[in-house]
């Protein structure tokens, strides 16, 4: 663990030492400066609009096991992205599965897939953005290069999931015999939690929940490209809404890389490098980097400190999350 966050934080630092590289820091303040920040308020009420999308969208993967208050649903996603945003590493991620077990009746095995298969609808989403762009505009042999190789990689973990979606009986078995070795108590154990896991994945069998999340999912990532363009109009880039879906695409391509905390390093590389497919010079991009970053986790982290309060009863044991069945099941 402690290697992960070491190893983040080099290569978040290294990053943004590479995004300042040739930046005239007095050109950067200036560009700064000049910026109409009155555009920011659209897309900060996009990006807060984004974020409750994101947490009514998890309320339906859950919906078939649990109908939660949507209220709480959003504090435990506010504060779930907040952790996301201050631990480096993508550590975070465990912080929304186990307040929902926690606070709930779900089991933390569901609740952890459930965020798997929400996280696989995002990376579906953003390659179809990506293949909506590659229609605009000719993109990096790169990046053609890499969205195969995603769009591969999520056709197989969802003909995956799919599988054990429908043949969840058939895997819990599976899991039985190769745990057989073990003691009754730790195989009965796995083999509960293994079929917890796989309840998760109810929603890619149900055609109607799968279509509106599907839809619900592309709209999430829309508004995001919506709040980048509107962060073009600030910036006084004359670019059109299929560049903010490409700098959006990319700088998300880029985030996934675990690094520092707040995905500071990666999130102005990345954007800078978008930008300049689109013939911004490098100043002026890193300058929308900054600001476009800040805005962008402004909003998880305000939202994330107004609910922390109401969850931090729940947080504790936070870390010790697989160290005993009761944690697993949310008891």
């Amino acid at each position: 663990m402690k290697k992960k966050l070491i190893l983040g934080g080099i290569v978040g630092a290294l990053l943004l030492w590479l995004s300042l590289r040739h930046v005239e820091y007095a050109d950067l303040v200036s560009q700064l400066t000049r910026m109409r920040y009155v555009y920011a308020i659209p897309a900060l009420i996009l990006l807060f609009i984004m974020q409750y999308f994101r947490s009514f969208r998890w309320g339906l993967l859950i919906r078939p096991v649990e109908r939660i208050n949507q209220l709480r649903l959003f504090s435990i996603t506010s504060v779930g992205f907040f952790f996301i945003m201050a631990v480096p590493a993508r550590i975070g991620e465990l912080v929304r599965p186990y307040l929902l077990a926690r606070r709930t009746s779900v089991s933390m095995s569901f609740a952890l897939a459930s965020v798997i298969v929400e996280r696989l609808f995002d990376v579906a989403s953003i390659l179809m953005l990506l293949i909506v762009v590659s229609w605009f505009m000719e993109l990096p042999p790169w990046m053609t290069k890499a969205g195969t190789l995603f769009f591969s990689v999520v056709l197989f973990l969802v003909g995956g999931l799919l599988l054990l979606a429908f043949k969840r009986k058939w895997f819990v078995r599976i899991v039985s015999a190769v745990t057989g070795r073990l003691s009754q108590k730790h195989a009965s154990r796995i083999a509960r939690w293994s079929y917890q896991f796989v309840e998760g994945l109810t929603v890619i069998a149900d055609p109607v929940l799968f279509i509106t999340i599907a839809v619900l999912s592309l709209l999430i990532w829309v508004i995001g490209g919506g709040a980048v363009y509107c962060l073009f109009f600030a910036a006084g880039f004359d670019l059109s809404i299929v560049a903010a879906f490409a700098v959006m695409v990319i700088v998300i391509a880029g985030i996934s890389i675990p690094t520092a905390p707040g995905f500071v390093g990666n999130w102005h590389f990345f954007c800078v490098m978008a930008l300049s497919l689109f013939g911004v010079s490098k100043t002026d991009a890193m300058s929308f980097a900054v600001v476009h970053h800040f805005l962008s986790i402004s909003v998880p982290v305000i939202l994330g400190m107004i609910f922390l309060p109401s969850n931090l009863a729940f947080l504790p044991a936070l870390g010790k999350v697989t160290a005993s069945g009761k944690d697993c099941e949310g008891n």
